[in-house]
């Protein structure tokens, strides 16, 4: 297990908490440091897709975009800081 399906692991943490922003920002990363298509077992893969999913509901279009496109550009430090922060 990668660095990046880690963070798949906090950004749905985040989401199941109630925090469907910091969930689409970590999806954003988690996805700038790996292709999740390529390295999921496909019953991971699934939920996974059912999170993001479940955020860009929660979020609507633009703002999911929005969230997972800072979260795409972000820097490993902040991400992490994201993550002690919320």
């Amino acid at each position: 297990m990668d660095i990046g399906t880690h963070f798949i692991g906090l950004a749905t943490a985040a989401i199941g908490q109630g925090q469907p922003e910091q969930g689409a920002r970590l999806f954003g990363f988690a996805e700038s440091l790996l292709t999740p298509y390529r390295r999921m077992h496909p019953a991971r893969r699934l939920d996974y897709e059912r999170a993001v999913e479940h955020a860009r509901a929660q979020l609507g279009e633009q703002v999911f975009m929005k969230a997972w496109s800072k979260g795409y550009m972000m820097t490993l430090e902040e991400a992490l800081a994201l993550n002690v922060a919320d």
